[in-house]
């Protein structure tokens, strides 16, 4: 909490902050119900369907229309939702926050994996890693940070080889571009 009102009183972005507070929130509601795994595959989803249909977005976002309408279009759409988060969905678009919709969503599967003992890690790559070569690599990061991990790969065709890998906001840099920028200040003052 004092990290947040930290970042609120000095400027930082306020969005960021107000988007914790909400995941937060739906994150204990989902603990108290045993439910985090069924709520975040369901938030999943509801962030899914409302970044395809910008439509919807727009029609939940529409002042002109009651909460009251919008509650019960929203409810019989998703009507297979849990009750928590209709309920959280229906606050969300009451208090005009649902543009937050993305940043809670992976707050709060950050806020899940951390709860499960799951380190995740971003790798960028100029290709995909073979299989046997991700299984590598997990292995190393499971036995350096002593538990589980999870990587998510993105293929860029920007780097001429080697891997970026960030966790948490550190990034270990094994890029062949930074390599060669190195090798080039290096080389500069001779």
């Amino acid at each position: 909490v004092e990290v947040l009102i930290g970042e609120i009183m000095s400027g930082q972005d306020s969005g960021e902050a107000i988007a914790h507070i909400y995941a937060q929130a739906l994150f204990d509601v989902a603990i108290e119900t045993d439910s985090v795994a069924q709520v975040e595959e369901e938030l999943r989803f509801l962030q899914e369907m409302v970044a395809k249909a910008p439509l919807l977005q727009r029609f939940m976002e529409t002042p002109t229309l009651s909460f009251d309408k919008k509650r019960k279009a929203l409810s019989a759409i998703f009507h297979n939702i849990s009750q928590p988060l209709l309920n959280f969905m229906h606050l969300l678009m009451k208090r005009q926050r649902l543009r937050l919709l993305p940043r809670i969503t992976k707050l709060f599967h950050e806020d899940a994996n951390v709860r499960a003992g799951i380190a995740e890690f971003d790798l960028t790559s100029a290709r995909a890693l073979a299989p046997d070569e991700l299984v590598s690599l997990k292995d190393v990061l499971q036995r350096k940070f002593n538990r589980a991990v999870a990587v998510r790969e993105v293929v860029s065709p920007k780097l001429l080889g080697g891997l970026i890998l960030n966790h948490g906001g550190r990034l270990w840099d094994g890029s062949l571009d930074t390599r060669l920028r190195r090798l080039v200040k290096q080389l500069a003052p001779l």
